[in-house]
């Protein structure tokens, strides 16, 4: 070892394992400890716990703190819950719990706790009916609940759920015996739930339909940052809480004054995009300068994205596109590009050059196209393959 920060650390390289044979459980507390004497685990994989009681990886309770850990392998036998961690009135921050097995809240079965930026996944209820999650009177923020088997929230009372995704869980409905003083706001929920800003996921990763789609890089594997189009980029709320400074994958935890929903913090939202003084955005094949779409000199090539943040903006920008070809900034099994909700693009650098420049949008390979409107004597050509 010849790290002197703990800053240094590469904890994916430089693994460090707690393990408890699957004969016992791996780490338990055993008081509650006092405000200033807290004791904090950071930086461990927690794996291969058993036994017949709570919390089979790890058992938590007041001011007891888990962060950057891996929470893997764990199983409580019988009708007992926490197959990952039980917590009481502890904080679990950017740890990814999987693979572990309960009778209820097979991941995390919390109780008056705080979990941030834990991606809670691929874990397993020895009796279906209940969830990854269960639990009351708990704080979740910033946490992935996905592709476990059974419910992704079950049993739970008193909590709240802010910036949240619950998504790809075996049973549809994602959400089970809920109660009604349980809030969820700003997270997005396959098959929708009632709340302040909350999304209602498409079932599907990505598709080609109008919808609301994680877009996940590699959620088969396991990779849950975000694609481009992602309907989880810029959709949070960053006020009122406690928030590490990175996410779990070492990224900056908010990016351009807007949060993410979900553990992994998008990099998308590093490129700021800055409309000049008559509030226009400036796109070009190839970009310019600074790219952040403030004039010719420093056009954005991303107009997919210069879209994107021109609707969270108020008053709405126009967007000028430059002569050239587009074609977007997605995946294939996505559209090349999503009209955003009271913005106007102008091709063919309508104002400067009304001559009839060419400004073409085109797919390729992207199975979906749209339509622009244009204006005077500009020509807009779409070509390839139509929606349907």
């Amino acid at each position: 070892a010849t790290e002197t920060e703990l800053s240094q650390r590469d904890l994916s390289s430089h693994v460090t394992i707690l393990d408890g044979g699957d004969a016992r459980g791996v780490l338990c507390q055993t008081a509650e400890f006092a405000d200033g004497l807290e004791s904090i685990w950071d930086g461990f994989t927690i794996q291969h716990g058993r036994r017949a009681g709570n919390g089979a990886g790890a058992y938590l309770m007041k001011n007891g703190i888990l962060s950057n850990c891996v929470i893997k392998d764990n199983v409580c036998d019988e009708s007992n819950r926490g197959g990952g961690v039980y917590v009481v009135k502890g904080t679990l921050v950017n740890c990814l719990i999987s693979n572990n097995t309960a009778y209820r809240g097979s991941g995390v079965y919390a109780d008056n706790a705080y979990i941030v930026g834990c991606i809670i996944t691929n874990n397993s209820n020895n009796n279906y009916s209940y969830g990854a999650v269960s639990g009351g009177a708990s704080t979740f923020v910033n946490c992935d609940i996905v592709k476990n088997l059974g419910y992704g929230v079950a049993s739970i009372t008193n909590s709240r759920f802010t910036n949240c995704v619950i998504w790809g869980n075996s049973y549809s409905s994602q959400l089970s015996d809920i109660s009604s003083d349980t809030k969820m706001m700003y997270c997005a929920v396959q098959g929708g739930r009632t709340g302040t800003g909350n999304i209602n996921l498409s079932a599907s990763n990505s598709g080609d339909q109008a919808g609301n789609y994680p877009m996940f890089v590699d959620p088969e594997n396991g990779n849950w940052n975000l694609q481009q189009g992602s309907a989880l980029i810029n959709a949070g709320i960053s006020e009122n809480f406690e928030l590490s400074e990175k996410d779990i994958m070492g990224n900056p935890r908010i990016q351009n004054g807007i949060i993410d929903l979900g553990a992994c913090e998008s990099d998308i939202a590093d490129m700021p995009i800055v409309p000049d003084a008559n509030n226009i955005i400036y796109v070009t094949e190839n970009g310019a300068g600074d790219m952040d779409g403030s004039s010719w000199a420093d056009a954005t090539p991303y107009l997919q994205y210069a879209m994107e943040r021109a609707a969270l903006m108020n008053p709405k920008p126009v967007i000028w596109v430059a002569a050239g070809s587009y074609h977007g900034e997605g995946v294939p099994q996505y559209p090349a590009f999503i009209l955003s909700k009271g913005v106007s693009i102008y091709g063919g650098d309508a104002i400067l050059t009304p001559s009839g420049l060419l400004t073409i949008i085109d797919f390729n390979d992207f199975p979906c196209r749209i339509a622009f409107k244009c204006f005077y004597n500009i020509s807009c050509h779409i070509k390839h393959k139509p929606c349907g």
